[in-house]
């Protein structure tokens, strides 16, 4: 997971698994590198207004267009992205380091 500004383009957006554009602006090149990244299999969710700047026709289904963020097609949307509600999972690299509270400790998974 990354935040990005409305200018973000290369290959920093190439392991993005999940996209959510809000805001105030897109620019038109990162809507195309993201759209790219999209028809690889990542997953976008953007508000319908930034959407609407550049297509009104319907894209694939891994596109989610929004009118507010507060859809609830947006929970579906992002289960399959979120860790257990009981781990903190923080991503460095290629390591994955797991923090979840054992009573009445604190157990680390590496």
């Amino acid at each position: 997971m990354g935040a990005f500004d409305h200018l973000v383009e290369g290959a920093v957006l190439d392991s993005v698994e999940c996209f959510i554009v809000g805001g105030h602006a897109l620019s038109s090149k990162t809507f195309e590198e993201i759209k790219t990244r999209v028809e690889r299999g990542a997953t976008y969710i953007i508000a319908k207004r930034l959407y609407s700047q550049y297509t009104e026709k319907q894209l694939p289904v891994k596109w989610l267009v929004v009118k507010s963020f507060q859809d609830p097609s947006i929970v579906k949307a992002l289960t399959p992205f979120l860790d257990p509600p009981d781990v903190v999972r923080f991503r460095v690299a290629h390591h994955i380091f797991d923090f979840t509270r054992l009573e009445p400790s604190i157990s680390i998974c590496l």
